[in-house]
């Protein structure tokens, strides 16, 4: 941005772009540095947002040791192991949302048996459909 800058008052100014340099306290060879670094991280940021990691596949190597024929040979096994992550299916995860939303109403109504449905809306943050489908 320096260097820009410079550039631009070099020209705004009419005067030779050394002449501009030499009003910097920063050496030229610096500047273009940091300009030049500045662009390239740039575009290694902008590349590396689109990048994908694939954490599934792990490999292992084990060395297992065979007698063959009166001498011994050593052989790498390369073997894939698929890990899975196991999350819960939606309906089950609803249904255990639904089960602590019920047990929050319930527990709220029987501390403040004479609260409105908004009130309790507002204390447990809740959606007015979900406390007043449990109050029943």
């Amino acid at each position: 941005m320096i260097v820009s800058s410079i550039e631009s008052i070099q020209q705004t100014l009419n005067i030779t772009l050394s002449n501009a340099y030499g009003h910097v306290f920063i050496p030229i060879e610096g500047l273009i540095w940091v300009r030049s670094i500045t662009v390239v991280l740039i575009v290694v940021v902008h590349a590396v947002r689109h990048v994908q990691v694939d954490k599934t596949t792990v490999r292992s190597q084990e060395v297992v040791t065979e007698p063959v024929h009166k001498e011994e040979q050593e052989q790498i096994v390369v073997r894939e192991v698929r890990t899975e992550q196991k999350t819960l299916p939606a309906p089950a995860l609803q249904k255990l949302r639904a089960e602590e939303n019920r047990k929050k109403v319930k527990a709220y109504i029987a501390d403040y048996p004479e609260e409105k449905a908004k009130e309790i809306v507002i204390a447990l943050s809740l959606s007015l459909p979900t406390v007043r489908k449990y109050m029943k």
